[in-house]
């Protein structure tokens, strides 16, 4: 039988994804809403193929890199993850599948990579242990844009002004043979959002006995 918990850790290489100092909203992906005739859809119509097309396609613009195309993440608790995604970072919905039964998916676009969530209605998995990390120059940017949309969502909420995802930011810590300063953004059910910040002063070559984590 196979364990719900997933211990996966994603990287996006300098190579498949441009760095940006700070991101166009408060969390580094232009925000288009669901178009209306869409919700509900249970496959893709020329509109969300659109929208796919403009997710990937800097990344497979990029220099010659193997782009990583999409990932998919099992919840417990799909309406989580619609919370951290559309309400909390404000990622680009792509489609969204409603399987009566069966399961329910969201899409996200989120730093031109797509991000697939899937509840099975008929055996739930919560998600364990997933960590998705990004390389970046200014963390500490992105860390006060992160703080803010915490603090909207709850005065959204009627909450105490807390962020409901809760950030730490670790600084110097080892990555890849470098130094990094590093914003963790703690999502639902064990799911992780890493930013990275090189040091490029600290990076030396790799020896065999490197931890090898992004």
């Amino acid at each position: 039988m196979t364990s719900p918990i997933f211990w996966t850790i994603f990287s996006v290489a300098v190579g498949a994804v441009p760095l940006t100092t700070t991101p166009p909203t408060a969390i580094g992906q232009e925000t288009e809403p669901i178009d209306a005739e869409l919700e509900g859809q249970r496959r893709p119509d020329h509109h969300q193929a659109a929208r796919l097309e403009r997710c990937t396609s800097l990344a497979s613009a990029s220099n010659g890199a193997s782009p990583l195309e999409s990932l998919q993440i099992e919840t417990g608790n799909i309406l989580l993850y619609e919370r951290f995604f559309e309400q909390f970072l404000h990622a680009q919905p792509v489609f969204r599948m409603d399987h009566p039964l069966v399961d329910l998916i969201r899409t996200y676009c989120y730093r031109h990579i797509l991000i697939v969530i899937r509840q099975d209605l008929k055996t739930p998995r919560p998600t364990g242990w997933v960590q998705m990390n990004f390389l970046v120059r200014d963390v500490e940017t992105i860390q006060r844009e992160l703080e803010e949309a915490g603090r909207r969502l709850e005065a959204t909420e009627g909450h105490a002004p807390d962020n409901p995802f809760p950030l730490r930011l670790k600084r110097m810590v080892p990555r890849n043979q470098c130094r990094v300063d590093r914003l963790e953004v703690s999502g639902p059910e064990g799911f992780m959002i890493g930013f990275n910040q090189i040091h490029k002063e600290t990076c030396r070559p790799p020896t065999v006995n490197d931890d090898p984590r992004p």
